[in-house]
């Protein structure tokens, strides 16, 4: 009788066990969707720096400085992550959240430059996202599992931004300042960052590893000789979109909105709403319908570009709200065919090398940006960001026009 107990004990657990078992891409799309929950803080920070009294300029020099460190650091995890477990970056990066999303929330400018440093240090482990995007979208089609990730992400994103416009709103007008709103958003926030960490170490498959050094240093000396040209003009057109993309990002769109138009914090939100409705018809629209990825990259750009030039033309509420929107559309197109894309060309042996240098680069592109989005808001007027931006996205266009056409050529 025991030892059939003892069988039946076996085969319950050999059964049970792969119910417990996550996909990985079920589980990274998890992890992203749960990472939105955090966004509402991240959309309200370049409006927080404000209303605590930052010039644009400074909000600009806080950034970079977050980039610097970023940068600095980035190159070297990318190996590290693809040695260990890309879910050790993920559990660095929101661990370090949890602490330092508090010491945001304190308002004290010595502990919010402590904070930008620790994340900059912690972010630098961010090309754990590539790396587990190479290890769990596998396929042809792996544009589709981005827009699948988009669709559910934003969506349930777009729902809770404008749940806690709403309650903003609802505290605003019942004498509560942005300051002191946007200090207990930071507060509850840190208890996605745990959350997420948590998730990430002991729910999330982890992706193979032990690349050996040995590889690491060869790709490091032959680095450009391996890549396809190809490769090398995606990886300076993303830089120079990076740069555009933090130009025009929320230092300046705050600034129009909170120090120009004059509206209250919790408008950021409903704003918002309208990118992540956008990405969500951007996903739809990379779902049902199939085309190049190369013509769908131009797409997104196009619509970068279009979005950028309209608010210029017009600065108002609407063209705003119509510039998130088409800048949230574009996102989705741009980044789901672009990554699947790069993917095709990145080899397993040097993709945490890789796409550590990947993130430096876009580190690098982002640590300009900031400041000169402040010193052109500060000498030239609160549209000027706009302008530049959109004269680097024609040039990012061509790039992309041009290695597409090496790709067809090869």
């Amino acid at each position: 009788m025991e030892s059939a107990a003892s069988v039946d004990c076996i085969k319950l657990t050999i059964t049970m066990r792969p119910r417990w078992t996550l996909d990985p891409s079920k589980a990274y799309i998890a992890f992203i969707t749960l990472e939105g929950f955090g966004w509402p803080v991240f959309a309200v920070f370049a409006v927080y720096l404000y209303a605590l009294g930052y010039s644009p300029l400074a909000a600009g020099w806080l950034l970079t400085l977050w980039r610097i460190i970023q940068a600095v650091f980035t190159y070297f995890s990318g190996k590290l992550m693809d040695t260990i477990s890309a879910n050790y970056g993920f559990l660095a990066i929101h661990g370090t959240s949890v602490i330092t999303l508090l010491m945001y929330s304190t308002g004290k400018p010595e502990l919010i430059a402590a904070a930008i440093v620790m994340d900059g240090i912690a972010f630098a482990f961010s090309p754990a996202y590539r790396i587990y995007e190479h290890f769990a979208f596998t396929g042809p089609s792996k544009e589709k599992l981005y827009a699948l990730m988009f669709a559910i992400s934003e969506g349930v994103q777009m729902v809770l931004l404008v749940l806690v416009g709403l309650v903003f709103k609802f505290l605003s007008e019942c004498g509560y300042g942005d300051v002191v709103l946007i200090k207990w958003l930071f507060r509850l926030t840190s208890l996605v960052s745990l959350g997420l960490a948590l998730f990430a170490a002991f729910v999330m498959p982890k992706p193979p590893t032990g690349v050996s050094t040995e590889s690491f240093r060869k790709f490091s000396l032959t680095m450009f000789k391996k890549l396809p040209t190809s490769l090398i003009l995606i990886v300076i057109a993303e830089f120079l979109l990076t740069m555009a993309g933090v130009l025009g990002g929320l230092i300046s769109s705050s600034n129009l909105l909170y120090r120009e138009f004059k509206k209250p914090a919790y408008t950021v939100f409903f704003l918002e709403f309208f990118g992540s409705f956008a990405s969500v018809i951007g996903s739809i629209f990379i779902k049902k319908v199939n085309i190049e990825a190369w013509h769908g990259v131009a797409i997104g750009i196009s619509f970068f570009m279009f979005s950028t030039f309209l608010l210029w033309m017009r600065p108002s509420m609407v063209m705003l709200a119509l510039y998130l929107a088409m800048t949230g559309l574009g996102a989705t197109l741009q980044f789901s065919y672009a990554r699947s894309i790069e993917l095709e060309f990145v080899k397993e042996e040097w993709r945490g090398e890789y796409f550590g240098f990947r993130n430096m680069l876009d580190s690098l592109g982002g640590i300009l940006a900031p400041v000169l989005a402040g010193f052109l808001i500060t000498y030239f007027g609160s549209i000027m960001p706009f302008i530049v931006k959109g004269i680097m996205l024609i040039i990012v266009v061509l790039l992309y026009r041009v290695a597409a056409l090496k790709r067809t050529k090869a």
